[in-house]
């Protein structure tokens, strides 16, 4: 909660799934209480009264509206708009590279992943090049959800195959991914070798 201003929306998230998957209704609330109050504290007034102005974060969502309840608003009276910004090349792209060097298990750990959705759905909204891209930190709270759907993923195909050793199998497979991920992806290189249409 001390390390960024947003970071609040991750713990809430942690709250939501204590509450939804399992059943600790307080403890849940609790963490969903202290994550959001912390964020709305930090985002909207500790960091403006410091800065002597508002976050310059909130432009990368003016595209929904002037004001945080216009963006609200946007939201919910302007779904297609939504879609048409969530499914653009760039943002399907940043959830395949989240996804594929795993094997797309995630999928099966879904319920751990989508404590991150809050903070994911932050990038993938923003109109801005940095924020929904593997490239820049905004990823960095996203990847240890992602590591955790894996871990319960392959914990579920292990029960759902009855074999000790599915798990162990899967993993062997995810292992080419991640390494034709890493080349693809390769931190060393200066660009990554994406095609020009992916990183425009």
């Amino acid at each position: 909660l001390l390390c960024k201003e947003n970071m609040g929306i991750v713990v809430a998230g942690f709250g939501l799934y204590a509450s939804i998957m399992k059943g600790k209704w307080r403890l849940g609330a609790l963490w969903f209480l202290m994550g959001s109050g912390m964020f709305v504290f930090t985002s909207f007034w500790l960091l403006p009264t410091i800065r002597g102005e508002s976050l310059d974060a909130m432009s990368r969502y003016a595209w929904l509206g002037n004001t945080v309840p216009e963006m609200i608003a946007t939201i919910f009276t302007q779904p297609e708009e939504i879609w048409e910004h969530l499914i653009s090349t760039k943002r399907l792209l940043y959830l395949v590279q989240l996804a594929a060097p795993l094997g797309f298990l995630i999928l099966l750990g879904l319920p751990e992943t989508l404590i991150a959705i809050p903070f994911l759905m932050t990038n993938m909204m923003a109109d801005h090049f940095c924020q929904p891209t593997i490239y820049c930190h905004y990823a960095a709270p996203i990847v240890p959800f992602v590591f955790m759907g894996l871990v319960f993923g392959l914990a579920r195909l292990r029960i759902w195959l009855h074999d000790e050793r599915s798990w162990q199998i899967a993993l062997l497979l995810v292992l080419p991914l991640a390494m034709f991920n890493f080349w693809i992806e390769n931190p060393f290189h200066e660009t990554p070798l994406l095609p020009s249409a992916f990183n425009e």
